[in-house]
């Protein structure tokens, strides 16, 4: 009985060794340093301009509203890593029972980790200073809680076609959405920062604790500004599913065709409804 219990537990521990290991994604590795280091010179480079009236490259600050830099790119990269990143840590799971009660726990308190250490990043002086009530709900990693738990429930009970239908129609949605009259009476004019319903909802719903303030304000990553990030993560969903499918020089290929295509359209469109990151 002894001998027999030490070799099977032998042969498990042999099993646990072999193991193989969990293949990585270098291009997403890389992209992930890439997106870090622009947040460090981003950052870095709006303290300079802002703090210190210095004089730094136009393309590492935000456009104030329309328009696009690099600067503007660091964020929209982090969504993107975050639903190529879904497929490759959910595969196992749609695969063995998709969406069960112990997956649905482990989204939720991913999600709540992420927008709770979000809050209090954003708050860090607000937490200084409590009798000022000048904190925000809303943030940059909130928005990345949100995103990801929306787009790791979407993989795990819709399929790529559906998920493919969400992504169009919050897009095309959003377009007339935006440009709905403002709930509390602001003239809307997509081209003004903040003239927009969009900015409305944020004021009308957060009222002072919102990121630009003043009598337009809005958050940047606020209440409404989250469905066509939710399609953005989406698309990242898609390109991680992608990647697992095909390997090489053929899965570059045809990302960069998908790619192309979406800034093909992308820059179409603008010239109707303009290109605003907040």
């Amino acid at each position: 009985m002894t001998s027999s219990r030490s070799s099977t537990a032998a042969e498990a521990a042999s099993s646990r060794v072999e193991a193989p290991k969990v293949e990585r994604l270098v291009s997403l590795d890389v992209l992930r340093g890439l997106a870090v280091m622009g947040m460090i010179l981003v950052n870095a480079a709006a303290g300079m301009f802002y703090s210190h009236k210095a004089e730094v490259y136009p393309a590492l600050l935000h456009v104030p509203w329309d328009g696009l830099t690099l600067a503007d790119l660091v964020f929209p990269a982090f969504l993107t890593m975050v639903g190529v990143s879904i497929p490759i840590a959910l595969a196992r799971a749609k695969a063995a029972e998709g969406l069960d009660a112990g997956q649905a726990r482990h989204i939720a308190a991913r999600t709540f980790r992420l927008v709770l250490i979000g809050f209090l990043l954003s708050n860090f002086y607000w937490f200084m200073d409590l009798e000022s009530g000048e904190w925000r709900l809303f943030g940059v990693l909130q928005r990345i809680g949100l995103v990801y738990g929306a787009c790791a429930v979407l993989f795990l009970v819709a399929g790529p076609k559906v998920r493919m239908a969400i992504i169009a129609a919050i897009l095309i949605l959003y377009w007339p959405l935006a440009l709905l009259p403002s709930l509390d009476g602001a003239a809307t004019d997509i081209m003004q920062r903040g003239h927009n319903f969009v900015a409305s909802v944020d004021r009308v719903l957060l009222g002072p604790h919102v990121y630009v303030e003043g009598p337009t304000g809005y958050d940047p990553e606020g209440i409404l500004g989250t469905l066509p990030a939710i399609a953005h993560g989406l698309i990242g969903v898609a390109a991680g599913e992608l990647l697992l499918r095909r390997r090489g020089r053929d899965a570059v290929r045809v990302l960069a065709v998908y790619g192309a295509a979406m800034l093909a359209v992308g820059l179409v469109w603008s010239l109707a409804f303009p290109i605003i990151k907040d």
